[in-house]
């Protein structure tokens, strides 16, 4: 994975994480340290650092959901949002990306997409009973979409002004989805 080492994350990581969190995302979408603490906590093998040279490359954190309709609601993708409301690893059967960021010194290296694949992998590897993924992303986030496409994720939905619902500019948030292949 282009040099990257995978490993899940520790609450000792919280303050390399959040330094991430405020270069990759606006303030206003922005996870709080607790949030990341409950995401570590409640599921680590879905909460992942990528390391090179003994540096913090990027973080990826994701839950299992256990949905009853084909499109998540709007109110699960709320910032903010406690992992322990929804995940069910046992029962659930789609995998939600919660969050994925590189930090500054590794962005623009190609190394988004190896990153995000390799991590999709190991989550999907360690919890048979998955069968899709899903994931919100900003629909002004080019970089992230194109990445997300190179995975083979499809917009399923929209969420018209869910960025910045309060300000005069928000953006739309589209929802992905893609399958999950045993092969």
């Amino acid at each position: 994975m282009s040099g990257l080492a995978l490993r899940s994350a520790t609450l000792a990581d919280l303050d390399a994480i959040i330094a991430m969190e405020s270069t990759g995302f606006a303030a206003h979408h922005q996870e709080s340290p607790d949030v990341y603490a409950r995401r570590i906590e409640a599921f680590p093998e879905g909460s992942l650092i990528a390391e090179r040279d003994a540096c913090i490359a990027g973080c990826f954190f994701s839950e299992v959901w256990q949905l009853t309709g084909s499109v998540p609601d709007e109110s699960h993708f709320q910032l903010g949002h406690d992992i322990r409301a929804r995940h069910r690893p046992r029962q659930g059967r789609t995998l939600y990306v919660s969050s994925m960021t590189l930090a500054p010194a590794f962005r623009g290296r190609q190394l988004g997409q190896p990153f995000f694949a390799a991590c999709l992998d190991r989550v999907t590897r360690s919890l048979c009973g998955l069968e899709e993924i899903v994931l919100l992303v900003n629909e002004s986030w080019r970089g992230a979409r194109q990445i997300y496409v190179a995975t083979g994720f499809e917009e399923i939905s929209r969420l018209p002004g869910f960025f910045g619902p309060t300000e005069p500019n928000a953006e739309d948030g589209i929802v992905m989805r893609r399958p999950i292949s045993r092969s």
